[in-house]
C-alpha cells in the first residue's frame, strides 16, 4: 500500500514529461530505458489504485486500437514481428479501464514500440498479456499514454465516502474530485447510492445467530 501519494504523483509527472521530451536521436539504450519507465509508471498506477489514492471515476474507459489474432497462428513468434500472428491491416475500436490497461502493460507477452524509420522516435506502443495472448493485441500512441500518466498525477480526491462491504468482505471507498458545485451534487448522489447499495447488501447478508 502507499501511504502518502505525492512521491509516486511527482515520478508519474516525470516519466510523463520523459515521454513527450523530443530529441534528435533516439538510441537503444534510450528505448531500453523509456521502455523501463513505462512498465513503472503502470506499477505506481496500479497501486495508488489499490490504495485509494484515486477517484474511482477516473478513466473508467480508455479507448485503444486493438487487432485480432490471425485464425491458425500458433503462440510460438518473435516477439519482434506481432504482425506475424495478429491481423495489422484490421483494427477495431476498443475500451480499457485504467486498471486493465495497466496490468495488460505489467503482465505484457508481447511488448514494443512503433517507431518512426528516419529518427526511430516512439510514436506509440503495442502490447499484450498472457491472458489476452489468443484473442488480440493492444495500440496506444506514446502521446495518450503520457495523457494518461498526467492525468492520474493531478487528480487527488478531496470528498470520500466509505463503509464495509460485507460481500466483499473488506472495506470499500467513494472518492471523488470536487471542483464546482456540479461535482459536489454529483457526488451527493452517487455518494447515496453507494451507500444504499451497502444498506441492500447487509440486509441479504446472512448472520450467525446470537
Amino acid at each position: 500500500m502507499i501511504t502518502e501519494s505525492r512521491y509516486a504523483r511527482d515520478e508519474l509527472l516525470r516519466i510523463a514529461n520523459l515521454i513527450l521530451k523530443k530529441k534528435k536521436r533516439y538510441s537503444g539504450d534510450w528505448l531500453l530505458y523509456l521502455e523501463m519507465k513505462v512498465f513503472i509508471g503502470a506499477f505506481l498506477i496500479r497501486k495508488l489504485l489499490h490504495s485509494n489514492k484515486l477517484p474511482d471515476d477516473l478513466l473508467t474507459s480508455i479507448k485503444l486500437t486493438s487487432y485480432l489474432k490471425l485464425p491458425g497462428t500458433k503462440n510460438t513468434f518473435s516477439i519482434r514481428y506481432p504482425e506475424d500472428n495478429f491481423d495489422g491491416g484490421e483494427f477495431r475500436s476498443c475500451n480499457l479501464s485504467l486498471k486493465a490497461l495497466c496490468d495488460q502493460l505489467i503482465h505484457s507477452y508481447i511488448f514494443h514500440f512503433t517507431r518512426t524509420r528516419r529518427s526511430m522516435k516512439p510514436l506509440g506502443m503495442i502490447f499484450t498479456s498472457e491472458r489476452k495472448l489468443n484473442e488480440k493485441i493492444y495500440q496506444i500512441s506514446m502521446n495518450q499514454y503520457a495523457s494518461v500518466l498526467k492525468k492520474v498525477a493531478l487528480a487527488q480526491p478531496n470528498r470520500s465516502s466509505s463503509g464495509f462491504d460485507p460481500v466483499l468482505g473488506r472495506q470499500t471507498i467513494l472518492q471523488r474530485v470536487v471542483r464546482s458545485k456540479k461535482d459536489e451534487l454529483k457526488f451527493l448522489r452517487d455518494s447515496k447510492k453507494y451507500e444504499d447499495d451497502l444498506m441492500e447488501k447487509w440486509k441479504l447478508y446472512p448472520r450467525n445467530p446470537e
